[in-house]
């Protein structure tokens, strides 16, 4: 058996085993809030590099190295590990390749709208989400090759799984219409619940398998980090406003995005000690 398949084996015993471990201790962080964006920047994504993408006004920004781009008219929802940016535009859904050259990205086949997230640069997979028509129903799915393929959806009553973030190796995350977060790997979805929670919601995933999201344990929100490959849980203990937001995505050396206000905008920096 190859060193690669035997990775995969540990990973996915790992995941089957998740549910039982209790969080770990955290490191401490600092938080950065970003000013010179806009008056209401709303972050939606980070690479595994610390670039990140999101809306900002009628424009979208860029957001890298403590500098910040506004760009009229188009709106970015991804970011790819090679710095590519997925954008909705008014003409619909393009990635910008190698030089900026848009290239575009076709409508899930019969869908009320679509909306792309994310990409795997390895393999150039692209994953998003599509509305199939009853109102809050939402299913997420992958292109390649000019291929659709649905993550399992049954209807209005579920479940139905949202894609929110896929890492360079092919591994997407997200959460269902239960609130609960789930792991698609190899083909496979796992379904996954911080311990004692009543939500998980899982929002972003670097290229080390670290899963970064929110919970809610009976009615107090945090902001956790999952190792896929150890199973390990490790709730952050963000002091406040900061436990209360959405962290939109993770670096490879755990630096972390947050949206911490979905009405008025906002965005902040959160970065380990040591990094």
């Amino acid at each position: 058996m190859s060193l690669t398949w035997k990775l995969r084996i540990v990973m996915l015993s790992a995941i089957l085993f998740a549910a039982c471990c209790l969080p770990l201790a955290a490191q401490t962080y600092t938080f950065e809030a970003i000013q010179d964006c806009s008056a209401a920047p709303f972050p939606v994504a980070m690479n595994s590099f610390g670039v990140v993408v999101g809306t900002a006004g009628s424009g979208g920004m860029i957001y890298f190295d403590g500098k910040c781009q506004i760009y009229p008219s188009v709106f970015f929802y991804g970011v790819t590990d090679t710095g590519w940016p997925i954008a909705s535009t008014t003409n619909g859904w393009y990635l910008f390749g190698p030089g900026g050259e848009p290239v575009s990205l076709p409508n899930y086949p019969g869908a009320q709208s679509t909306k792309y997230c994310c990409m795997d640069t390895a393999t150039r997979r692209v994953a998003g989400n599509y509305y199939p028509g009853p109102p809050g129903t939402i299913s997420g799915f992958f292109y390649h090759e000019g291929q659709f393929t649905s993550l399992p959806w049954s209807g209005t009553d579920g479940p139905y799984y949202q894609i929110t973030a896929m890492n360079n190796t092919g591994i997407a995350v997200g959460m269902n219409n239960s609130a609960h977060g789930f792991v698609y790997m190899e083909g496979r979805i796992t379904q996954l619940n911080y311990p004692g929670a009543d939500q998980t919601y899982f929002y972003g995933i670097n290229d080390r398998g670290v899963v970064v999201g929110a919970y809610n344990v009976a009615g107090v929100p945090g902001i956790f980090v999952y190792n896929i490959e150890t199973g390990t849980w490790t709730d952050l203990h963000f002091p406040y406003p900061y436990n209360n937001t959405i962290p939109v995505g993770i670096t490879n050396t755990g630096v972390i995005a947050l949206e911490y206000s979905v009405v008025f905008g906002g965005m902040a920096i959160a970065t380990p000690s040591g990094s």
